[in-house]
């Protein structure tokens, strides 16, 4: 690497997909929390070739991330950057930055005034059909199938 326009993504282990356009943004560690019954969340460390990179362009955006796990498989999350923050300018005229990663279904936690009242509470259509939404605005479309969309939990994922 002379400069920093010789940054780029091509057969790196570590890959992330942003707006800001291809090899823009350099994947350089990234931390993944899973658990049963609760939403992932990734830490990851990102180098970046743009000199005036503002939270704005980042935060609330969608983001693909990928590790290869061997042979030439990759394993893929999209999700939110819920949070960014910049370390000092580094050799080379690249800044590190440091981003919080979830899932856009996170986003329903955040939330507020959503209490049930009286007796009152939402209806299954209405679950599925924010679950749904959801998850066609995440690229996750039914596909080209016909007929009712399938319960959650109600067979193997596709």
């Amino acid at each position: 690497m002379n400069d920093q326009s010789d940054v780029l993504q091509a057969e790196r282990i570590l890959g992330i997909a942003t707006p800001l356009g291809d090899d823009q943004l350099l994947a350089q560690k990234l931390s993944v929390r899973k658990a049963i019954s609760d939403l992932f969340e990734i830490r990851g460390a990102v180098r970046s070739k743009l000199p005036d990179l503002t939270p704005a362009d980042l935060l609330g955006k969608l983001v693909d991330v990928s590790v290869e796990i061997g042979n030439g498989d990759r394993r893929s999350w999209n999700a939110i950057v819920t949070d960014i923050s910049a370390d000092p300018m580094q050799s080379r005229g690249l800044r590190s930055y440091d981003l919080v990663l979830r899932p856009q279904l996170w986003l329903l936690s955040q939330t507020s005034d959503c209490r049930i009242r009286d007796g009152q509470e939402c209806s299954r259509r209405g679950r599925e059909a924010a679950v749904r939404a959801l998850a066609a605005r995440a690229g996750h479309g039914r596909r080209g199938r016909s007929g009712p969309a399938r319960p959650l939990g109600s067979g193997p994922i596709d």
